[in-house]
């Protein structure tokens, strides 16, 4: 037996020399695409990421590069499937974990908000169609008027779909924190505006259409 266990190790050893020989000079390149965050997310206590994106709290930016992100499901105390999403931020080494609530997103699956979530674009990449006040509306994580709905969706994250139906609406509710809400309106061009204005200039379109 110790003979045998010799010859594995002599066997191990050699192999590991060639392989390490081998490699010493080619070094492994991963044809991989990177993956980024797809829009502003805020930390919750513990390291947690509502999939309601609560916003209060730590940021971490869109197209921050991650890696090792992946859905799962745990079965609680009482005997409920719970899913989430974790992933690790590459330039801190920081891991968190997303947490889905099907209550509230019953239009959506985690499957789905992780496709959301991340992309394999850059920053750069994201926002290359986007002018100067959006990239910097953001970066600041915040929402201005004339944004278009890709850019306020990297601002603020995906509307909440117990409260927004689709994307293709007008209006948009996001979840500032626990209690509070704000609505985010859309104008005929599909720009950000204040919702007074909208309604406002819809109540002038329809006058206008019954005139003519």
């Amino acid at each position: 037996m110790k003979l045998h266990h010799f010859k594995g190790l002599t066997v191990y050893f050699l192999f590991g020399v060639f392989f390490l020989t081998g490699c010493a000079h080619q070094p492994v390149q991963s044809d991989r695409p990177k993956t980024y965050t797809a829009y502003n997310m805020w930390i919750q206590r513990g390291g947690i990421i509502p999939t309601i994106n609560y916003q209060v709290g730590n940021l971490i930016p869109a197209g921050t590069e991650v890696v090792d992100a992946w859905v799962a499901e745990r079965t609680d105390n009482v005997g409920r499937n719970n899913s989430f999403i974790r992933f690790k931020v590459v330039e801190t080494g920081k891991a968190y974990e997303v947490r889905y609530t099907g209550q509230y997103h019953r239009r959506r699956t985690i499957e789905n908000y992780y496709d959301l979530m991340f992309t394999d674009k850059s920053l750069a990449e994201m926002t290359v169609e986007m002018n100067d006040d959006e990239i910097e509306a953001i970066r600041q994580a915040v929402i201005i008027k004339g944004m278009r709905k890709e850019a306020v969706i990297m601002s603020a994250g995906i509307p909440s779909d117990h409260r927004t139906k689709s994307l293709g609406d007008h209006t948009w509710t996001f979840w500032k924190n626990r209690f509070k809400t704000k609505k985010i309106c859309f104008d005929e061009n599909d720009r950000a505006d204040q919702c007074e204005e909208v309604r406002k200039k819809r109540e002038q379109h329809k006058e206008l259409k019954g005139i003519l």
